[in-house]
């Protein structure tokens, strides 16, 4: 059984404040795209430069946090997310330093590692202890040459049949461990694969796997589009998406008699004052009390922002799906810049699917449908992520910026040409007039920028 560091009660202390100093902000940030201000992270990168103390990693984003008084020096990856402590000239994972959504990453390490070795799955004597049931540090230890030893599952199908027979596979290895949340596997699918680079400097320091040089890039709209040039603008359109959604939500409530219902003359007149500038007046002028619906700034409502990423605006979460059919809709999909549409193209032998293992005790990964039902009076959901089966990850922001990545338990290539989807265009993206959520973006005065159909 692995021997975990000792640590003592100041030092429990000291790595749950470096939590607050350098999660805090980004965790309690309410608008979803503030959490990719871009002062968060040059502010973080100078301040940790500026104490010059091992400053060999930082090109890699991995940045120098604090020293506690054993001595030790603890590191923040802006990669991952994940805090390292250095002790004895070795990276562990530093424990209480990290928050509860950094543990989906150490499952998914768990997980890997279930999948590829036998030996690691044989049953075992497991004794109580003062971790709980941490995953993949109960089982691999904190070292983080053996916590990511194994590194991205890779496989490659010629055919649906193996692609599915993988996938099987894969789910049926896991359905032995105890910490495979609800037996569930999420997909992902693109047309090709991005990567992030890392040096081979900073990965044989922390003692990754070598293959950790190379990484998925699962990086977060809001990430990858957001800059110091445009910031304010992305945040004020982000306003907006929010604004149109609270719309929506309002127009399927019956509790004024119906009154806001798409196209009814409330409604029409609403579209044309939503933004933030001309709101609160109508609002105020407006005979029924609607403040609560509109005017509260949006507290990271998850269906918000799944709604925003889905209709083609920014934001933090990674959209993921449970139907791989779904998924491979995306990997021979693009979308035309022209028409602003999505077109079917034939498959490509760079397609690609990323699987996900929802692991126990998680918050971070969730379905479209508990998301909309934990407050739709009706329990319906928008046609095109009712139909798209959409579920989202959760937890990235600027000093983990691709984290998401590190959830990912297997990637699979397809080099075939017989694994195509069923789904089409149209059911992935149903018109104004299936779709009550998009005609309420479509019918925003003016136009919300970024919406495709």
């Amino acid at each position: 059984m692995p021997v975990f560091y000792p640590l003592n009660k100041e030092q429990n202390l000291f790595e749950y404040k470096l939590i607050e100093e350098n999660y805090g902000y980004c965790n309690s940030i309410i608008n979803d795209v503030l959490k990719f201000d871009p002062y968060i992270f040059s502010n973080f990168k100078s301040t940790s430069i500026e104490k010059n103390v091992d400053n060999s990693m930082a090109d890699d984003n991995v940045f120098y946090l604090d020293t506690d008084k054993e001595g030790n020096n603890y590191y923040l990856d802006c990669n991952s997310g994940l805090m390292y402590i250095l002790i004895n000239g070795v990276f562990h994972v530093a424990f209480y330093a990290n928050d509860s959504s950094n543990f989906d990453l150490l499952d998914a390490a768990y997980f890997r590692k279930y999948i590829l070795d036998s030996e690691f799955r044989k049953p075992r004597l497991l004794a109580s202890n003062k971790f709980g049931e941490i995953v993949s540090l109960y089982y691999l230890g904190t070292k983080l040459k053996d916590v990511f030893s194994v590194p991205f599952l890779e496989y490659t199908v010629s055919s649906r049949k193996e692609l599915e027979e993988t996938i099987n596979n894969i789910h049926g290895i896991l359905l032995n461990s105890k910490y495979y949340k609800n037996k569930k596997l999420w997909f992902r699918g693109q047309r090709k694969e991005y990567t992030v680079k890392c040096s081979e400097n900073t990965i044989n320091k922390l003692g990754f796997a070598s293959e950790f040089c190379e990484v998925p890039s699962l990086v977060p709209s809001a990430s990858r589009n957001i800059a110091n040039n445009n910031f304010s603008k992305l945040f004020h359109l982000n306003s907006i998406w929010d604004k149109a959604f609270k719309v929506w939500k309002l127009s399927q409530s019956s509790t004024f008699d119906n009154a806001f219902s798409i196209g009814q003359p409330l409604y029409r007149d609403l579209m044309k004052n939503i933004l933030p500038e001309k709101l609160i007046q109508f609002v105020y002028n407006c005979k029924y009390d609607i403040y609560d619906y509109l005017i509260p700034e949006f507290q990271n409502d998850q269906s918000s922002i799944l709604s925003t990423q889905q209709y083609g605006g920014y934001s933090s979460m990674l959209d993921i799906t449970d139907d791989l059919d779904v998924a491979l809709f995306f990997t021979q999909s693009k979308l035309n810049i022209e028409k602003n549409k999505y077109e079917l193209c034939d498959p490509q032998n760079e397609n690609i699917i990323y699987l996900f293992a929802e692991p126990r005790n998680t918050s971070t990964y969730n379905s479209s449908e508990n998301v909309f039902f934990s407050y739709d009076e009706n329990n319906s959901l928008p046609k095109r992520i009712k139909n798209q089966k959409c579920g989202l990850l959760t937890g990235a922001h600027a000093l983990r910026y691709n984290t998401y990545a590190y959830r990912a338990i297997a990637k699979i290539h397809l080099h075939c040409s017989d694994a195509q989807t069923t789904k089409t265009v149209e059911e992935m993206f149903p018109s104004v007039k299936e779709d009550t959520l998009y005609r309420v973006f479509c019918d925003v005065e003016p136009k919300i920028e970024g919406l495709y159909g």
